[in-house]
């Protein structure tokens, strides 16, 4: 648990540093973003293979005495890209286990369209608590070359 807060400390300062996250290969860092007593700890992959797809995993936590697993929900828009042309988009939104874990992929799966650079992007992401608080993502982007 210290190790994620050690972690979580220096994602978070990254944060305020650069808006924008990009990682060529795999996945990106993984980033805790945070407001008021929020917080999501976060990460974008995109993968190739067989089952070509993006995907966003997330762990929702809320400020109490420290830090608990809550359950969230989460909705926005994504890009998949190849070479700058538009491969796949548009809106998601799911909900969280009970310990507020999260992993979307199959809504970001997409059709190879030859060897390229692909990118998957997520924008207008917001996650929404029980208690009604909100944590918005900045926008962010993984890219590799595949298929």
């Amino acid at each position: 648990m210290i190790k994620y807060m050690v972690s979580l400390v220096v994602l978070g300062s990254a944060l305020l540093v650069s808006p924008a996250h990009a990682k060529t290969g795999g996945c990106g860092v993984e980033v805790d973003t945070r407001k008021a007593g929020s917080s999501v700890l976060w990460r974008l992959c995109l993968e190739d293979g067989d089952r070509p797809h993006g995907s966003l995993t997330s762990h929702c936590r809320t400020a109490l005495h420290f830090w608990t697993l809550t359950p969230c929900s989460v909705r926005g828009r994504f890009e998949i890209r190849k070479d700058d042309a538009l491969v796949a988009s548009g809106p998601f939104h799911a909900t969280s286990d009970l310990d507020g874990h999260a992993a979307l992929d199959q809504i970001f799966t997409f059709r190879c369209d030859g060897p390229g650079a692909y990118t998957f992007a997520v924008t207008e992401a917001t996650y929404i608590f029980p208690t009604l608080a909100s944590v918005p993502l900045p926008g962010a982007l993984v890219a590799r070359t595949a298929c």
